[in-house]
């Protein structure tokens, strides 16, 4: 029997199935021409019914042949992660190594990101895949080294993620001037100084 060839290259349909195929994509379309005009649905209910069946039914179809997105290959990337020590940074961390990243994590608060390694070993990830590094990102000296070292660990950096930051909880007027121009070197300017370290 003739085949017709999906996006997945492992999925197949049998010929004999086009017709019921072109039924569907002329029953999409139709419905997208009569949410796009504007037209109301309470004025038909059959055709609200009949949409729900329809995408009911196109989701079965999509589940039965495969058409599912591959998951991310990240064994070709190396990340370099501010803030990895608790939280969201941690969580990333996490997240990238169970996708095959390296991983240059960094964070102030040095037992911290280490307890990250540890979970991440735990988790699965090769301990040669994970470089821990202690980083100030309010120290341009500080970024600079830690720049150098993850570059010499696992290569040129594909991909920056700047998730280190810090708020007070308090209002403008109750901020100290120290405060303010902390706040601002975290959360901001070492940003600048991070992109300009591993810009090519």
């Amino acid at each position: 029997a003739t085949t017709v060839t999906m996006p997945n290259p492992q999925t197949k349909i049998v010929s004999g199935n086009l017709g019921f195929l072109n039924r569907i994509k002329d029953l999409f379309f139709r419905l997208f021409n009569y949410v796009t005009t504007g037209k109301n649905w309470k004025s038909n209910p059959k055709l609200w019914i009949g949409s729900l069946i329809f995408l009911r039914l196109l989701l079965v179809f999509l589940r039965e042949y495969g058409l599912t997105l591959n998951k991310k290959n990240l064994s070709k990337e190396h990340i370099f992660l501010t803030g990895a020590g608790s939280g969201l940074g941690r969580l990333m961390a996490r997240k990238f190594g169970a996708m095959g990243a390296k991983l240059s994590i960094s964070d102030i608060n040095l037992p911290g990101v280490q307890e990250t390694k540890e979970i991440l070993i735990r988790d699965g990830v090769p301990a040669a895949n994970i470089h821990v590094m202690h980083l100030d990102v309010c120290k341009r000296a500080s970024i600079t080294e830690c720049a150098q070292s993850a570059k010499s660990t696992f290569g040129f950096v594909t991909m920056l993620i700047n998730n280190a930051g810090i708020v007070s909880g308090k209002t403008t007027l109750d901020l100290t001037d120290a405060m303010i121009e902390r706040t601002m070197q975290v959360n901001t300017t070492s940003h600048m100084h991070t992109i300009r370290e591993f810009l090519p």
